[in-house]
């Protein structure tokens, strides 16, 4: 190489190497055989994620000018370079001794290209099993359905007299031996040894909050996330919940809650923790809260967004039911809804069941009941449909 271009090589932020020959190869100088840079000015530049992949082999390819430093900025967040581990993940596997993406000893590194698909599809695959295996758990190994438990309304509703102890409300819950109980974040911290035993529910925790309480219902339609899928996961919680509601009175109130479903549905999965959307017609301008048509609608909306399971208001009839539950492509979880008799509640499960739901979450009508164990247990049947206990 002549002078003038090896001087047009030299430019800030780039590393070289010494041009093929005989002499030390990349790395040889001043760190041992697996070393760094001696700086030469005879040296073609080197790639630096290149060159963080072939730092723990021999050698390295040369005259593969690159800029120095991390990964590209416009690149995704996931193919970046781990800053602590220097290479990406797909490509750990290949540093062989060689130090070449082919890794023979004694063969002249060819250069490879780094595929930014390998990195985020592979990593993509990994969370997803992790979300899946923990929506599993919630359903029934035998029927396949699951019965949860809600006492999460200390958020948004207004708390009946009768919720005024909620540590002995949760024990009863726990008691009864649901599948998995909803309940709000900072509950769940004060009474996660409830929960500590092999066989207890799995714990759900509310993500969000949004005003349902009459005495603050002046304030607006309003939708909050309270808790993200690293809290979830932090206070030990197997799912998440968020609400979806359609009809409120301002439209840019709905514009942010389906924006804040799809941002979260994307760092649950890559948390490894399922999502379940609360899709709901609770807005101020939603004339009824039952519409098959627009329950059809906004479930079908919480599944496009990323929801990993749906729950949602029963339409009141089990074959408008089944068309909601149709055109929904993950599984359907009914609501219980107000207080209603025992019996009334009992038949509202197998209708919602029998329409194809996958299981129903259930709560004023499980711990206001004056034997919240005994209505649990027959809540439990109707849906697994013959007694099933952990």
């Amino acid at each position: 190489m002549d002078a003038d271009a090896r001087r047009r090589l030299q430019r800030p932020g780039l590393l070289y190497a010494r041009e093929r020959g005989p002499g030390p190869r990349l790395g040889d100088a001043g760190r041992g055989r697996g070393g760094g840079v001696s700086g030469r000015a005879d040296r073609r530049p080197e790639h630096g994620a290149y060159r963080a992949h072939h730092r723990a082999g021999r050698g390295a390819p040369r005259g593969v000018p690159v800029l120095r430093g991390p990964l590209r900025r416009d690149l995704s967040p996931d193919a970046r370079v781990d800053a602590q581990d220097g290479a990406p993940r797909c490509q750990r596997r290949c540093r062989g001794r060689g130090g070449g993406v082919e890794g023979g000893r004694g063969r002249t590194p060819r250069p490879r290209p780094i595929s930014i698909r390998c990195c985020t599809d592979g990593e993509k695959e990994k969370v997803l099993v992790g979300a899946e295996l923990r929506a599993e758990r919630l359903f029934d190994r035998e029927s396949g359905r699951s019965f949860i438990v809600a006492f999460d309304h200390g958020l948004s509703l207004r708390v009946p007299p009768e919720a005024g102890r909620p540590m002995k409300i949760v024990e009863n819950v726990v008691a009864g031996e649901p599948d998995g109980v909803l309940i709000s974040p900072g509950l769940l911290e004060r009474s996660a040894h409830l929960f500590a035993f092999r066989g207890a529910p799995l714990p759900i925790v509310r993500a969000d909050f949004i005003h349902m309480d009459e005495r603050v219902k002046y304030l607006g339609d309003r939708h909050r996330v309270v808790c993200t899928p690293r809290d979830a996961l932090a206070l030990g919680a197997e799912a998440m919940v968020m609400y979806l509601v359609f009809g409120p009175e301002d439209g840019d109130v709905f514009a942010d809650n389906v924006r804040a479903i799809g941002d979260t549905a994307r760092e649950a999965h890559r948390a490894g923790i399922p999502l379940i959307v609360e899709s709901v017609l609770w807005g101020s301008r939603a004339a009824d809260r039952r519409d098959p048509d627009l329950l059809a609608y906004v479930c079908r909306m919480a599944a496009e967004l990323g929801a990993d399971l749906i729950k949602t208001e029963y339409t009141g009839d089990p074959e408008t039911m089944a068309g909601v539950i149709e055109g929904c492509p993950v599984p359907v979880l009914t609501l219980g809804g107000s207080r209603s008799g025992p019996e009334e509640a009992i038949e509202a499960a197998r209708d919602a069941v029998g329409a194809g739901a996958r299981g129903i979450v259930f709560g004023r009508n499980v711990w206001q009941a004056d034997d919240p164990s005994k209505m649990s247990a027959r809540l439990r049947e109707a849906v697994h449909g013959a007694p099933v206990g952990r």
